[in-house]
């Protein structure tokens, strides 16, 4: 199925498989949203006409990220993307979900579309086997990059950093952390044989718990610590067991005829969820008809909370809401070619186009020069630069936590717009979007702090503040850059935002405003807290503090040091938002930030900035519904850097080819020289050890 509010189908989550034999009807249906409400709907404009044959197309393949509340089996879409994904954890804070995908991790806050890289350093081939410590600090992962490239367990800090191995033989994949944290519980194949072991978490010697032949999989600690629940063939097909931590009293804890696999215990410890395929299927297969089902461990009654398809990476690791009433999952789509384009894709667009500034063109793979002024034109390869992986022999910062709930806040009390929705052009006005669906949301915020190695307590420190957080590949970056004296001894400020996107949402709302009411909040209710909990003090002079951020990140770390320089002096975008995307609308700023190019940079006496810029050359372009001629982000940039050189800015703007919104390999070949330039000027020797 697909729908689409502005016009344009986009592919729907949720899909399931129904045999249909037989006559059967046809049509359209809708529910209320309410139980409790009647409601009208009117369809007009109905047609229906048959697909056309399948042919040799290769169907495209969604992932779905679902959550399934146990108590009335309802199940919501929180995320949808072409390709594949797998295997959430729901964060012990309930404020986001962790995935695996294409060998890396992602954090992918609720509410939010736009998930963040989780930098694991070497360990670049992950598994879907992974899962958050108790205490909520670390992460257990499963890697096949390093040695023989087959799967060893290794535990990195939360918000990402360099790993440690735990596991020395291969291959081991790990399924469990103990109640305490101090053991793991993983699966290990020792002389062609599949069993549980565990493992300190500090690291040691294996132990092995299971010995039956067969398969032994997905062990998983009970959250009183009293039993460890695993899955095991050895009665012939795939089963539920459960054993004492030391691998005794080894018992079944209930037989039917489906193969069943990986199960997890409720956090409150009085339900199991688990995986059930047919008893005709072998292993745990892609893309099969599956089962969600739910025990009560009171009284082992058996219901069925999903039907969708899946199996690998629907549920391999633990994924309860911390509360117990919900579960999420993944499941999958194969969608036909031909019905997956919602829109065009942007037009990839020549630097050179008469009207775009002028720009020097750079060797392929090289990056414009930390410390130049002006435009550089990238070329389309785009390797990581050095200072983007954990370098051996680097000191490596301290990352700390803490969560922000709207309840607390002063400044934004919280909003979000309907899922599914977004809203209608004004017809008497096409720069204006009408939005009825937005309305008062709670929300939770994460911020993650990093604190380099050579740091000295009780020194003001400069710092950099960054959106959509928390960005691992800075704090990476930040080590190796601190330790080679090329940047100051900096922390780094990685503030998530409060949910949804664009116009109607939270994030929009803090980030596409265009006033210094972010600015504030950060002043007034974040940095506080960050000196407090990271043990830091931050330097009140704008020359030591920056901002940075991509996609309407980025507009919004311009708008902070605009409208606040006396707070911020430095500035760093990748893509960033210089378009109408403000909501609700200003009129001193009728246009939201396209006004930066359009009238207030060129009207305006020149403030005391350095900016950083990056735009794609297949960047957005006219994404929603307003066609306005003002939801070009590549124009937007090329008309920041024309206006900034008006201006006489200190300024650096890069074009890079081959490179979409935000792009994450132009991040990792530019961050390192991105930070260079904005931090030219700013004494780097301290303050530090």
């Amino acid at each position: 199925m697909s729908l689409g509010a502005d016009g344009e189908p986009k592919v729907a989550g949720g899909w399931l498989r129904i045999p249909l034999q037989g006559a059967f009807y046809v049509g359209l249906g809708v529910c209320s949203h309410d139980k409790d409400v009647v409601e009208t709907a009117v369809f007009a404009n109905v047609g229906l006409s048959p697909l056309a044959p399948a042919g040799d197309a290769k169907p495209v393949l969604y992932s779905t990220l679902e959550t399934v509340a146990i108590d009335s089996a309802d199940r919501r879409v929180a995320y949808l993307a072409e390709g594949r994904f797998e295997a959430p954890n729901w964060t012990r804070d309930g404020s986001a979900f962790l995935l695996n995908r294409d060998g890396h991790m992602e954090r992918l806050a609720i509410g939010s579309d736009k998930p963040a890289a989780i930098d694991a350093g070497i360990a670049n081939r992950l598994n879907n086997d992974h899962g958050i410590s108790p205490d909520a600090t670390q992460l257990a992962i499963s890697d096949n990059s390093q040695g023989d490239h087959q799967s060893q367990v290794y535990i990195v800090p939360i918000a990402g950093g360099a790993p440690r191995r735990i596991t020395q033989k291969s291959p081991s994949y790990w399924h469990g952390w103990s109640p305490d944290g101090k053991t793991l519980a993983f699966v290990g194949q020792r002389d062609g044989e599949f069993d549980i072991y565990t493992i300190p978490a500090a690291g040691g010697a294996e132990t092995r718990l299971t010995t039956a032949k067969g398969l032994d999989d997905g062990p998983e600690y009970s959250p009183d610590g009293k039993y460890i629940y695993f899955n095991s063939e050895r009665t012939g097909h795939m089963q539920i067991w459960r054993m004492k931590p030391d691998g005794s009293e080894q018992e079944q804890v209930f037989s039917d005829e489906l193969n069943n696999w990986f199960p997890h215990i409720s956090p409150d410890g009085r339900w199991m969820v688990f995986l059930s395929y047919g008893a005709d299927v072998s292993g745990h297969p892609e893309n099969k008809d599956v089962m969600l089902r739910l025990m009560a461990l009171s009284d082992n009654k058996i219901s069925v909370l999903a039907k969708l398809f899946g199996g690998q990476g629907t549920i391999n690791v633990p994924s309860w809401s911390p509360d117990s009433k919900q579960v999420a999952f993944v499941s999958y789509m194969l969608v036909p070619e031909e019905k997956t384009a919602a829109r065009p894709a942007p037009p990839i667009r020549d630097p050179n186009t008469p009207g775009y500034v002028a720009a020097k063109d750079l060797p392929d793979g090289a990056n414009a020069p930390a410390k130049t002024d002006g435009n550089f034109i990238l070329g389309p390869t785009h390797n990581p630069a050095p200072e983007a992986s954990v370098q051996e022999g680097v000191p490596q910062g301290t990352v700390y936590s803490f969560t922000m709930n709207s309840a607390d806040s002063k400044i934004y009390p919280g909003i979000a717009r309907d899922a599914g929705t977004f809203g209608t052009a004004d017809p008497s006005d096409s720069a204006k979007l009408i939005i009825t669906t937005s309305h008062p949301a709670a929300y939770t915020r994460r911020v993650a702090v990093y604190v380099p190695k050579q740091y000295v307590p009780g020194t003001a420190a400069p710092f950099i503040v960054g959106a959509d957080g928390p960005d691992s590949l800075l704090f990476t970056v930040l080590d190796n850059l601190i330790a080679g004296h090329r940047v100051p001894v900096m922390i780094a400020i990685s503030i998530g935002n409060g949910s949804g996107d664009a116009q109607g949402s939270e994030r929009g709302l803090e980030y596409d405003t265009m006033s210094g009411r972010y600015a504030e909040f950060v002043e007034t209710e974040v940095l506080p807290q960050v000196e407090r909990q990271a043990n830091v003090k931050l330097t009140k002079d704008p020359d030591g503090r920056a901002t940075m951020g991509g996609s309407s990140g980025g507009s919004c770390a311009l708008i902070m040091a605009w409208y606040r320089p006396e707070l911020y002096h430095r500035v760093l975008t990748y893509s960033g938002t210089y378009v109408n995307q403000q909501w609700p609308p200003n009129s001193d700023t009728p246009h939201g930030a396209w006004e930066f190019h359009e009238h207030l940079i060129p009207n305006t006496a020149a403030k005391p900035l350095r900016i950083w810029m990056e735009v794609g050359d297949r960047d957005l372009f006219n994404p929603n519904v307003m066609h306005d001629n003002m939801h070009d982000w590549v124009l937007a940039n090329e008309n920041m850097a024309r206006a900034l050189a008006g201006k006489g800015y200190h300024y650096q703007f890069v074009f890079a080819r081959d490179a979409g919104h935000v792009d994450h390999a132009v991040r990792q070949q530019t961050l390192p020289q991105a930070l260079e330039y904005v931090w030219q000027g700013y004494p780097t020797a301290g303050p530090g050890k």
